[in-house]
């Protein structure tokens, strides 16, 4: 069942190309989640030891995080939005 977003495009949801976006998400989350626990562990050396760096892979881990939600927030239907 076609629906429309806020600028009146209509679209029909692809589940095909909505899992495969969510499968990329969840593979990056776990990598991320990965690079922020691994300090933590005994190969904390193959890692740099800027702060900088694990603040970068903390917004990125964000930024997946809302992209998961969106993904989510697409397969709902319409109205189970309101």
């Amino acid at each position: 069942m076609p629906f429309s977003d806020n600028f009146g495009l209509s679209f029909s949801p692809n589940y095909r190309e909505t899992a495969l976006l969510q499968a990329h998400t969840v593979l990056f989350l776990l990598v991320y989640a990965l690079i922020l626990i691994l300090p933590n562990t005994k190969w904390r050396d193959r890692l740099p030891a800027k702060p900088s760096f694990y603040r970068y892979i903390l917004v990125l881990f964000a930024l997946n995080v809302l992209a998961g939600l969106g993904e989510l927030q697409a397969l709902c239907p319409p109205w189970l939005l309101l």
